[in-house]
């Protein structure tokens, strides 16, 4: 199909949203094959290890550094040009200093894709998710005033967790929102995320946050070791972190604040669409 199409319309150039899984990938072989240049652009933090380490495209415009130097290490094909751009998909709308309305009886949930066919590790279990929310349900049934959104990823398992919504008669405290992120952080919430490019995005409201990795891999995105989060690796450590997320004292959330806006520098800085457009029309 991606040999019939390219053969076809006879582009000047290809640009696909990624470049290195199916069925993204077909299309830039077929057309290095044919001579045709093609172009990917970084759209997420690539929360997996060991996979989605490679580039194919020619030509590959990243968020930062950090990821430019992610692929010269991991990928076993180089690009003719790296290209640093930022990252335009942001839609931060925060003003300067503006400060938030802290709410203390809000927990968001923001979780990474828990669909079987994302779970590429061995060490990834599409029941994760429904586990962290089980550990936020200990914590809730001890605290009524607190409530619980989750903000799923596009590719998560929505109905696992509207059945354990369900069985522990949490109807009236738990919502799933799909609404804007922007929106869902501008209420000052408790940050609960896992290795998630919207839970990095979080960090730019300057927001109490949780990173929680039950997996038995290592994290991807290095929150922790940033002061941009609280760790949690297992249920118990869970509570214990929402205990102590809501209990943090100014200087602690100084530390996070700071720790925070170096990681949103160095991973996801903000960028503009046009240095991409440049990036692609210069080098067709």
């Amino acid at each position: 199909l991606a040999f019939t199409e390219l053969k076809k319309y006879k582009p000047n150039a290809l640009y696909v949203h990624s470049d290195n899984h199916p069925p993204y990938i077909n299309y830039v072989l077929v057309a290095k094959k044919l001579g045709i240049p093609t172009f990917t652009y970084q759209h997420g933090l690539d929360c997996e290890l060991g996979y989605l380490d490679d580039c194919i495209a020619d030509y590959v415009a990243v968020w930062s550094e950090v990821r430019k130097n992610r692929y010269l290490s991991d990928s076993k094909i180089q690009p003719e040009k790296y290209k640093i751009v930022g990252n335009h998909l942001l839609s931060i709308s925060k003003k300067k200093d503006e400060k938030l309305n802290n709410i203390n009886n809000k927990i968001l949930f923001i979780t990474r894709p828990h669909s079987p066919i994302k779970c590429y590790s061995v060490s990834r279990n599409y029941k994760e998710g429904i586990n962290i929310l089980e550990a936020i349900i200990v914590y809730l049934k001890e605290h009524k005033e607190v409530h619980l959104l989750i903000k799923p990823h596009p590719m998560d398992w929505i109905e696992g967790y509207k059945n354990v919504i369900i069985r522990e008669c949490m109807e009236d405290r738990i919502k799933i929102t799909f609404d804007g992120l922007h929106k869902l952080f501008s209420e000052g919430p408790l940050i609960i995320t896992e290795d998630s490019t919207a839970g990095a995005e979080s960090m730019y409201y300057n927001l109490t946050c949780i990173h929680t990795h039950f997996a038995s891999s290592k994290p991807t995105l290095p929150f922790v070791n940033y002061n941009a989060a609280i760790f949690a690796s297992n249920k118990k450590s869970l509570v214990n972190a929402i205990e102590k997320g809501f209990s943090l004292n100014i200087d602690d959330k100084e530390k996070m604040k700071v720790g925070q806006r170096r990681f949103v520098n160095d991973f996801m800085p903000i960028g503009d669409v046009e240095d991409l457009v440049t990036f692609i029309s210069t080098n067709i």
